[in-house]
């Protein structure tokens, strides 16, 4: 079960590693990004395969082209499967065509041979896992069938004329079957495709996640990729369940949604926003920050809340690994059953020890209620104080419970009680 709509992978995050040159290859890195891996070996293939693009970065720092140029390549390579004989030799009869044909040939020569021998001839293939690297080593085997080199010399020497636009089609016409043509294209899009998750972590540093089988879940220097100037913590687990405390505006939701971030990335093979990463394989992601009243249903939020919690309880009984996020647990209901079923929710949730979960919490009574499972939690807070009246936020993750209230003083500040007891 994956349910992390709340954390806004394709609007937010997608875009930190898109790199692509055409819809084709960002389809591929979305579907990658899309589903997470289904195991922790899955998991570390992929890294592998983003390592081999980076130890090639000398040569593919500067992988571009147009985005036209590829679009009339490509569609040529499809009119050819389709192209007979008689009909190859009758745009030659033509002027008109023959020169538009000239243009289409001359740009595939020039796109084609420009990858060829600006990149994948100088491609490092076993960087590259072995399955992965024979997918590389099909494109430039593909390309060299072309004799690009020699039709690339005509053209440059402005020879590249009828005659040699009638052999190349003719080598077009043997060498891309629909089944080749497939392949080398569905090869080189999700080359790209990998390509781009490279860039991203190479540009904004991200760091590869170690996958810890004895469940240790460590984060060091993690932030929120978004945040201009992000304020970087650290999280080192020793529960299950860590509950995170702070008043409001304290940065309790975008810590959540980075470590959110962090397991998510790590679980589609990527670097994640952090100095260093530990953490083990999760079989299930649920991340409930933004829950909202599901009119369609006829669920108000806090039927919401309680079914997004039972789907995680439910799969941590079946044994899977879970992992959840719960910001500000039953703020649907009142304080006085909020308080209740928040408590037994925490002491029920500790008895799952392959999972992790993050609460966090404006119930301050909890640390009173929930004494007796203490040594089941990690309890955190947003430091926050007070200076000459006025909340000063650090956004740092510390240990223990908070117990600051600043909604008066922010309420007072805003004028709102002078507004309203005087209107």
């Amino acid at each position: 079960m994956i349910n992390i709509r709340d954390l806004h992978i394709e609007r937010d995050i997608l875009p930190l590693f898109d790199y692509t040159c055409n819809d084709f290859s960002r389809g591929v890195l979305t579907d990658l990004f899309r589903t997470p891996l289904p195991s922790a070996a899955d998991i570390l293939h992929r890294q592998e395969i983003i390592k081999g693009m980076l130890k090639n970065w000398k040569v593919l720092e500067s992988y571009s082209y147009a985005r036209g140029d590829l679009m009339e390549v490509h569609q040529l390579c499809k009119s050819v499967e389709h192209m007979e004989e008689s009909s190859r030799i009758g745009l030659m009869l033509n002027s008109s065509t023959r020169q538009q044909l000239q243009t289409r040939l001359t740009q595939f020569i020039l796109f084609m041979h420009r990858l060829y021998n600006r990149y994948f001839s100088l491609l490092h293939a076993d960087a590259f896992p072995p399955d992965f690297g024979r997918k590389i080593a099909y494109i430039p085997g593909m390309l060299a069938r072309f004799n690009l080199h020699r039709y690339e010399e005509l053209n440059r020497e402005g020879k590249f004329g009828t005659t040699h636009m009638v052999a190349l089609l003719k080598i077009l016409k043997r060498e891309l079957t629909v089944e080749n043509n497939t392949a080398f294209w569905d090869h080189l899009f999700t080359f790209e495709a990998y390509l781009s998750m490279a860039t991203g972590v190479q540009r904004h540093q991200f760091v590869f996640p170690e996958m810890d089988a004895q469940g240790r879940f460590e984060l060091k220097g993690f932030y929120h990729p978004l945040l201009q100037q992000p304020v970087k913590n650290d999280l080192v687990t020793v529960t299950n369940v860590m509950l995170i405390t702070g008043p409001n505006m304290s940065g309790k939701s975008t810590l959540l949604k980075a470590i959110g971030i962090c397991v998510y990335l790590a679980h589609v093979g990527v670097g994640v926003p952090a100095q260093s990463c530990i953490m083990p394989f999760f079989d299930c992601m649920t991340v409930a920050i933004d829950l909202k009243d599901d009119l369609k249903k006829g669920y108000s939020h806090f039927k919401t809340e309680i079914n997004t919690l039972k789907d995680v309880v439910r799969q941590a009984h079946d044994g899977k690994r879970c992992f959840a996020i719960f910001d500000e647990l039953f703020r649907g209901t009142n304080p006085e059953d909020a308080l209740e079923i928040s408590t037994t929710t925490i002491a029920g949730l500790s008895k799952f020890p392959h999972s992790r979960f993050f609460v966090s919490t404006h119930l301050y009574a909890l640390q009173n209620t929930l004494r007796p499972a203490a040594a089941a939690m990690g309890v955190y807070r947003m430091q926050c104080s007070l200076e000459s009246g006025r909340p000063e936020f650090t956004y740092l993750l510390k240990n223990g419970w908070s117990d600051l209230r600043i909604g008066r003083i922010i309420f007072e500040q805003e004028g709102l009680n002078g507004l309203l007891t005087h209107p």
